[in-house]
């Protein structure tokens, strides 16, 4: 009797603790939706750079990651839409697409986009707006933040939508800089 229930216990508590990793592991593998905010604007280029010029003393940026599906799964031939402000704290709402473009994921799964480091301005820290879309799988508008940018922990929308999980470090090491932020998509089955 007391060997099965010490049995009984030991599964239980094998039991949890599997069911709290799987749990965690999968809130890993997701990626919090945000609305497109007022400066979406259809209709961007598809280019791989998303800025005309950099101007003098502002820091370009090489964004890469993978496109993904249940945390393993890569999702290939996609677009991600990327928009954010410029060096004027504003959002470029002319047919110029300044700080727009599109770029396509390869069948690996892969993206990659130069821009620069956007800049905090009144009431949003720093941040990237992407968009993303691939056969098969639903939409996702996400904001990429910046690990190094205290005022995103005083932004709200950054609060409301676990922003924790999409900041980004940035590698100084090489010209341009670079970060790594990799987007997982849910099936629409």
């Amino acid at each position: 009797m007391i060997r099965r229930r010490f049995l009984k216990g030991l599964l239980g508590s094998l039991a949890s603790f599997l069911t709290g990793s799987v749990m965690a592991y999968g809130k890993e593998c997701t990626t919090s939706s945000d609305d497109e905010g007022p400066y979406f604007k259809q209709g961007a280029p598809f280019r791989e750079q998303i800025f005309d010029e950099a101007p003098e003393n502002q820091e370009v940026l090489l964004i890469s990651g993978f496109i993904k599906s249940d945390c393993h799964q890569l999702v290939g031939d996609g677009v991600v839409d990327v928009w954010q402000a410029g060096p004027n704290k504003r959002y470029d709402l002319s047919d110029q697409y300044q700080f727009r473009g599109k770029v396509r994921i390869d069948s690996k799964g892969f993206y990659q986009v130069k821009t620069l480091v956007p800049p905090i301005y009144p009431g949003r820290p720093m941040h990237i707006h992407f968009k993303v879309s691939a056969k098969g799988y639903q939409t996702l508008t996400t904001q990429m933040y910046f690990s190094d940018d205290e005022s995103r922990h005083s932004d709200w929308l950054y609060r409301r939508n676990d922003g924790a999980s999409r900041s980004v470090s940035i590698d100084r090491s090489e010209k341009p800089s670079r970060a790594q932020f990799d987007i997982f998509l849910k099936s629409n089955s």
